[in-house]
């Protein structure tokens, strides 16, 4: 019931209005202190009480404002005779015969109805334009999320191959996507879930005009704004999130309208915008508080309802941030941003202006927006959409990666789910047919490429002409020669390279460079520097690399490399070119700028062996040198060097150490030769091939026959099926990669496991390192329970996986586990909601 309260005392106003208030179902719409104070107003109230007015003129004047529409009540001792339709009741009444002479407000109800009716109109319109603008088909990030939690409905994550197979993990409106993804309805519950935001941010849009006082043009201007095609940018391109984002900004202005359930209004805006980002839910608070900062009651309520939405919507927001870091703040577009994206928000803002103009701005501000309306809409029309629906490739299985081109990567992984790609490790030169073959193939090997779409029929014709395998000419799909597949256990020769980030990227592109496949060779990366490593650690592996400076106490470096060479180590040391004091007691390296004839050769090559030093022409640009080193003060140390002068720049050592009859090894580099092979020196990329092969030739280690080719065929009838819950669906064979070494077995795009039929040193996982895979050694118990022992996972310079395994091992999973916090953020999600319902119901029983 909405009553008015009409006093000439403000004491007495204030005491009647808290008399009357106190009945639950009573609203005080309006306190005035003469009838002068109603004019120029619209009221829609139920009953109007007067009391201590200046005579029966104050009372008429009353009536005639407000009319019959609303119940007249006048607290009066009766000495004085009342207007015509007014009602008097003595001092001492109950508030149950003042109330019983309320009038129920036909308009009201009419205007109740009609807002639903104008809502309704306003959501069909935006499901209209949603799918008429919305492409059902396009290039997103989402869109290949919605096309994975499709594909993978049990998974506890859900992501896309996108890059080496690496997953773009908890993007903040993908629980959105997971929900769409339930409808079954495929691509089309992407344009669905535009039409619901679509709608909502309307509706909001439409509520509040209403509360700037715009009813007659309440519907028309939220017409504009959903039916036009600006609103409809960020869809059109695939983000879907950046509009739920903005429907939260605006439910946040909206919201100010409320009173008794502000709280609980305000925290809904701020939750809906979480699922746009942190940006737009900062955005949301921001608009919330600015709505109510002139009144210190609606600051209360909003503060606290920005406090709950907060923290409800922590499930969204903390777990990108949980599992990327800051890059878990980044909107998830597939594109750079452009000056389109603004399109959506001007528009928006246009019609602010159209409501908030008044007195002299009100002109300008009518232009200033139908020109953001028509320039608009314009640019939103001339924006190109890249939708495209490309055919379906055939699946190789779980342990087959397909090569593509950055620019078809998303396209392909949003209608091909069931392919693993990669797209941004693979140089766009080099899926055109611009690098050599050898250096072609060790990079789509190291990536465990079975296969590789070419962009263009130009490109398909130059990898044809290299003898590569045509598997559909249609697709332009070749045939990699050879592979290591995803996951794999073998012997292979490994090499421990310590090296900042920087320097390890360096490294990994010279590997490919010489044609370092993981077939015959795997380089792991320690993050950690020399000094903080142990001799243990180190004897993991076939050889050390120390590329750069990678220590921070040369003293426990030296000491640390010391023992490792007198456990005949074998040691790739390239200081990057970098002067100064050394490790191990070497000479300080100096600065020289040489041209390549001024270096000279010296070595004795044997009748029946390769010379060591393949560098014959020196090389040119600056280097670094050092004078002659021995280890242990071994005469016979020094097998090659290149010099300028007396000083080495390049020196290859070995000598017997305690009797063994294995040598330490080292060479000693001063000329940068991974950064000189990564930027194309044939000469320096001979070389470093030269030195690695020196020393693997002298490791003899036994090498993993072959892996296996995964076919992708549909597995026989009875075959056993390696995955849980796969229940009727059919399973491919190249789920299951089995050789003379192992059986590997694809689970789910989380969970992989591994049966080892023989002892072996390591497995490869071609797999995206991050911190939240797990590598687990399992033991089974009688009675078919199993027990874990966690194994550490250490990165490669491919970034990829590594596990050294310990000689009992028959049994390793890999999971992928949710970050701790993810798990602790749904249960502050779960207490905030709960709390914030439990206030709302409370303050709506009260009211």
């Amino acid at each position: 019931m909405h009553v008015v309260v009409v006093a000439g005392s403000p004491a007495l106003r204030e005491a009647i209005a808290a008399w009357l208030g106190g009945v639950k179902r009573v609203r005080i719409v309006r306190t005035a202190a003469s009838a002068k104070d109603l004019d120029g107003q619209r009221i829609e109230c139920d009953l109007v009480v007067a009391s201590g007015l200046e005579g029966s003129r104050e009372l008429r004047a009353i009536g005639k404002r407000i009319g019959s529409q609303a119940g007249l009540v006048a607290l009066t001792l009766g000495t004085t005779p009342l207007p015509a339709g007014w009602a008097g009741v003595r001092p001492g009444a109950s508030r149950t015969h003042v109330l019983d002479h309320a009038r129920a407000h036909p308009e009201r109800n009419l205007a109740a109805s009609g807002a639903v009716l104008s809502a309704l109109a306003v959501a069909t319109a935006a499901a209209v334009a949603a799918f008429l603008y919305v492409p059902r088909f396009g290039v997103s990030f989402e869109r290949a999320a919605l096309a994975y939690a499709e594909r993978y409905p049990d998974t506890s994550v859900w992501w896309h191959v996108w890059g080496s197979g690496g997953p773009l993990l908890a993007s903040s409106s993908w629980p959105l996507i997971k929900g769409a993804a339930l409808t079954g309805l495929g691509p089309a519950a992407f344009v669905l879930l535009a039409a619901l935001a679509g709608a909502v941010l309307g509706i909001a849009l439409q509520a509040l005009v209403l509360r700037a006082g715009a009813r007659r043009s309440a519907l028309a201007l939220s017409l504009v704004v959903v039916i036009g095609p600006a609103l409809w940018v960020w869809p059109r391109g695939g983000d879907v999130g950046s509009l739920v984002g903005l429907t939260g900004v605006v439910l946040a202005l909206a919201g100010s309208v409320t009173r008794n359930l502000r709280v609980l209004a305000t925290a809904l805006a701020v939750a809906v915008s979480s699922f746009g980002g942190v940006l737009w839910m900062a955005a949301a608070v921001v608009a919330a508080i600015a709505s109510a900062v002139r009144s210190r009651q609606r600051r209360r309520a909003t503060f606290a309802g920005v406090v709950f939405g907060v923290l409800a919507s922590a499930a969204v927001t903390l777990p990108p941030v949980a599992a990327r870091g800051l890059e878990g703040l980044r909107p998830s577009l597939a594109r750079t941003p452009a000056a389109s994206d603004l399109v959506p928000v001007l528009a928006t803002v246009a019609v602010v202006l159209v409501v908030l103009a008044r007195g002299r701005l009100r002109v300008p501000a009518l232009g200033v927006a139908a020109a953001l309306l028509v320039a608009g809409n314009a640019l939103a029309l001339v924006v190109p959409v890249h939708a495209p629906e490309p055919s379906r490739i055939p699946t190789s299985g779980a342990f087959g990666r397909l090569a593509v081109h950055p620019a078809e990567a998303l396209a392909i992984v949003t209608s091909n789910p069931d392919v693993p790609t990669t797209g941004d490790e693979v140089p766009a030169e080099i899926m055109v047919g611009a690098g050599g073959r050898t250096e072609t193939n060790a990079l789509l090997e190291r990536l465990g490429a079975d296969r590789a779409r070419t962009p263009d029929r130009t490109s398909a014709i130059i990898f044809n002409e290299r003898d590569w395998a045509v598997l559909d000419r249609d697709r332009l799909l070749f045939a990699a020669p050879i592979i290591r597949p995803i996951l794999t256990a073998g012997i292979t020769p490994t090499v421990l390279l310590i090296a900042d980030e920087a320097d390890a990227r360096v490294f990994g592109e010279a590997m490919a460079a010489v044609g370092a496949a993981t077939e015959r060779l795997i380089t792991v990366w320690s993050p950690r520097p020399v000094d903080e490593l142990d001799l243990d650690f180190l004897q993991e592996f076939t050889m050390v690399a120390v590329y750069g400076r990678p220590w921070t106490s040369a003293g426990r470096a030296s000491d640390l490399l010391q023992r490792y060479l007198d456990g005949s180590g074998f040691i790739l040391m390239d200081i990057a070119s970098r002067p100064g004091s050394q490790i191990l007691g070497m000479p300080d390296a100096v600065n020289l700028q040489r041209s390549a004839d001024e270096y000279r050769v010296v070595e004795e090559v044997k009748d029946d062996a390769l010379p060591l030093v393949t560098l014959a022409a020196g090389a040119d640009g600056r280097v670094v040198a050092m004078d002659q080193w021995r280890y242990r003060d071994d005469a016979a140390w020094e097998l090659a060097t290149v010099r300028v002068g007396t000083e080495r720049v390049l020196q290859f050592g070995a000598t017997k150490v305690a009797g063994e009859a294995l040598a330490a090894h080292m060479l000693w580099s001063g000329l940068d030769l991974p950064a000189r092979a990564a930027a194309g020196d044939e000469a320096a990329r001979d070389q470093l091939e030269r030195a690695i092969q020196w020393m693997l030739t002298d490791a003899a280690m036994q090498l993993t026959g072959p892996y296996g080719r995964p076919a992708g065929t549909v597995c026989p009838p009875g075959a056993a099926d390696p995955r849980p819950a796969a229940g009727a669906e059919a399973v491919t064979c190249a789920d299951v990669l089995d050789n003379a070494t192992a059986t590997s077995i694809f689970q789910s795009p989380t969970r992989w496991r591994v049966r080892l039929k023989v002892a072996t040193t390591h497995l490869l996982f071609k797999e995206r390192f991050h911190p939240e895979w797990r590598a687990y050694q399992v033991e089974q118990r009688v009675g078919g329970s199993e027990s874990t022992t966690p194994l550490p996972i250490r990165p490669t310079v491919d970034g990829h996986m590594y596990v050294t395994l310990p000689p009992n091992a028959r049994i390793v999973d890999f999971v992928f586990e949710r970050h701790p916090l993810e798990a602790a953020s749904r249960g502050v999600s779960a207490v905030a909601t709960f709390v914030l319902l439990a206030i709302s119901f409370f303050l709506w029983r009260r009211r």
